[in-house]
């Protein structure tokens, strides 16, 4: 038989849980625009990258840098590392999730933007 959310295996699993009334079931949001690859791989989203994500990537790596060199007195070069080094790993999370984003069509990604569904 299938388990359902109230069955009564479930019902004794979620006594046990101190998060208990939590696991509601996650839903997708439906894309704006049309999918490119609605399941990137890694590669895919690589290969889709912009010039400005990499321009992000960058600009995140200059700026960071440039605020540990200027915030870090004693040891400017060494902040100035570790600064664009956390500042080139924000930029490459965010390049990555935007270029992502745009492949599974939560982004505007060159396609028309999807027509809400009309359920009248």
């Amino acid at each position: 038989t299938q388990s359902t959310w109230g069955s009564k295996s479930d019902q004794m699993s979620r006594q046990d849980n101190p998060l208990r009334g939590f696991d509601q079931p996650y839903v997708v949001p439906k894309p704006l625009y049309h999918p490119i690859n609605p399941n990137p791989t890694r590669s895919n989203i690589h290969a889709s990258m912009k010039f400005s994500d990499y321009g992000l990537i960058l600009g995140l790596t200059a700026a960071s840098g440039l605020f540990g060199f200027i915030s870090g007195a004693p040891v400017r070069k060494h902040m100035a590392m570790v600064g664009a080094v956390a500042g080139s790993l924000a930029g490459y999370c965010i390049a990555f999730e935007r270029s992502s984003k745009r492949l599974r069509g939560f982004l505007p990604n060159g396609r028309l933007r999807m027509q809400p569904d009309s359920d009248e």
